[in-house]
């Protein structure tokens, strides 16, 4: 067998010189009796000046330490070195992260013995393992915070089986944790009246068509909120991959929702009775002729404040939107198809609500007794609108009545319902009303400042 080509002294030094490493060779105290040029570019000073000074002086405080009490111990005893993290720390410069190897010449020892150092840059692996170990304590932390979680947590597979699942998710449904891997979902949580509740529910999911929560009951009266989302990777489409079941357990949610609903149809009866026994003391306080139609008016703005009021605690006293105001004025009237409806859903607070539907009413009375709607080509057309942008919205609304007849001077009277829709609401809305008798028919603005409930 032919021996090894042997490499020139030039080129070899060449190839040292030129290579992507550090080569250093120190003597048996690890001070550099040579050093390439790829190593001194890293260090920041020509070779000739890293000449004699010790290896360990050039890393940074905690390398220095290690390399002293550890690294060369090793080379000295044993020979090499393999793969050591240590930080070059450059005069001036961050500190570079490199990868330590040595190996102790085998003809050399004690005070002679030299020591070869091949070094390399390890940017790359410090920053891998930095990403890496951030991603394992982004993964311990939500592990623990998937563990510690009060909702019902499980990754279920493509076709409904449960592969993990947190433990309170075995403690709110009972099932035995040991066993459950594996096993459908739909027979760990069993849906009232629903035996396969996720067959339709997870192609929807995969679509994205899937409602974000929906509430379900269990056979013994959990009642939950459900979760389903497939897990997968931005921009990759999976055909079956697995999926997250979250379930939120609002029992005591849902029964303090009715309890609260029996409570406001209480009150609500008993505000209807305070009104009935309003109403008959106002009868019996109005019981001439002279005063009949006076009596029939303040019944009727009874009427339209118990409508108010039913309206209100439909919505749970919450804020109401002036479309609904304005719809149970068109429909109160009996002629609602001689009412054109416009405008945005702009919500008022309750007490804005009641005042705006008793103004609604004073003009739809008045326009039924003396102006559009009293003719089948009448027309009523109401709109509003916000005006401006955030601090310096306003909301404006009209009523605009067309095709009744000519209004006669008895008409314009000021009398309370006047001031009820130009006064009254006015104030309570903190803006300016007006009421123009137009003989062609009357119009009424609202502006005020407005801002959402």
């Amino acid at each position: 067998m032919a021996p090894p080509p042997i490499l020139a002294a030039e080129d070899a030094q060449l190839l040292i010189d030129r290579a992507d490493s550090g080569f250093v060779v120190t003597d048996h105290n690890a001070k550099i009796t040579y050093c390439n040029s790829r190593f001194a570019d890293w260090a920041g000073c020509p070779p000739d000046d890293l000449v004699g000074q010790r290896l360990s002086h050039l890393l940074d405080v905690p390398g220095r330490v290690f390399f002293d009490t550890h690294i060369m111990p090793m080379i000295l005893l044993q020979g090499f070195a393999r793969e050591i993290l240590c930080r070059l720390a450059p005069k001036g410069e961050d500190r570079f992260p490199i990868l330590l190897n040595a190996s102790r010449h085998p003809a050399d020892d004690g005070p002679k013995a030299r020591i070869v150092f091949n070094i390399f840059d390890a940017t790359e692996r410090a920053m891998y393992e930095a990403d890496l170990r951030r991603a394992r304590d982004d993964a311990e932390e939500l592990a623990a915070v998937i563990r510690s979680a009060q909702v019902a947590i499980f990754r279920i597979d493509s076709s409904g089986r449960a592969k993990n699942f947190n433990p309170r998710a075995a403690a709110m449904f009972g099932f035995d944790a040991s066993t459950a891997t594996g096993r459908p979902v739909t027979e760990l949580v069993p849906l009232l009246g629903e035996a396969d509740w996720l067959a339709d529910v997870l192609p929807q999911a995969l679509d994205g068509a899937a409602p974000e929560f929906f509430d379900a009951e269990t056979p013994d009266g959990k009642h939950l909120s459900i979760s389903l989302t497939p897990i997968t990777e931005p921009g990759v489409r999976i055909p079956e991959p697995d999926f997250s079941l979250l379930m939120r357990d609002i029992t005591q949610r849902v029964q303090t929702d009715r309890q609260l609903k029996i409570t406001l149809q209480e009150l609500n009866h008993r505000v209807k009775n305070n009104l009935a026994v309003v109403s008959g003391i106002a009868r019996q306080t109005f019981r001439s002729d002279a005063s009949a139609e006076e009596t029939d008016r303040f019944m009727a703005r009874l009427q339209s404040m118990a409508k108010a009021h039913d309206l209100l605690v439909s919505n749970k006293w919450r804020s109401t939107s002036i479309r609904e105001v304005a719809k149970l004025t068109a429909e109160d009237s009996g002629v609602e198809t001689q009412f054109d409806l416009e405008g945005p859903d702009v919500v008022f607070s309750p007490e804005s609500v009641a005042m705006l539907a008793l103004a609604l009413f004073e003009l739809m009375t008045n326009a039924m007794k003396y102006g559009a709607l009293t003719s089948d080509a009448g027309r009523v057309r109401l709109h509003w609108t916000l005006i401006g942008e955030c601090e310096d919205q306003r909301f404006r609304l009209v009523w605009e009545e067309s095709g009744g007849p000519l209004l006669e001077e008895k008409t314009r009277n000021v009398g309370f319902g006047s001031k009820l829709v130009k006064r009254l609401v006015a104030s309570e809305l903190g803006g300016t009303a007006n009421l123009d008798f137009a003989p062609t028919g009357l119009s009424y603005t609202l502006e005020a400042p407005y801002k959402a409930p």
